[in-house]
């Protein structure tokens, strides 16, 4: 079990020395911490299109897809995280930067 409260993301993961034995979740959380910072607008490198990239997250976020070993959902179950629970905290929450031109 890995304990789990996103620092970088809204107190959502925290990780532990367990990320450093299975570097397979440390992939995890690197994705989902870059999903939540693309939806939020907090990324930390300069890329071509934000709004864009917010409005990809949005869909990972929301699909219901168990099959992909890097859907949200099947991340979430990976990291002990209750999908539902992580999808409403992460989308609930307004986008930290508003981009400049909404799509």
């Amino acid at each position: 079990m890995v304990d789990v409260d996103l620092g970088r993301t809204r107190g959502l993961v925290q990780t532990t020395g367990a990320l450093d034995r299975k570097p397979e979740l440390a992939l995890m959380v690197a994705v989902l911490e870059d999903a939540i910072a693309c939806y939020n607008g907090t990324i930390s490198t300069r890329r071509e299109n934000p709004t864009l990239l917010r409005r990809q997250a949005r869909r990972w976020l929301e699909s219901t897809d168990w099959n992909s070993p890097f859907s949200f959902n099947y991340i979430c179950e990976a990291l002990d995280l209750d999908p539902r629970d992580a999808r409403r905290k992460i989308i609930r929450s307004e986008p930290l930067h508003a981009p400049a031109h909404a799509a």
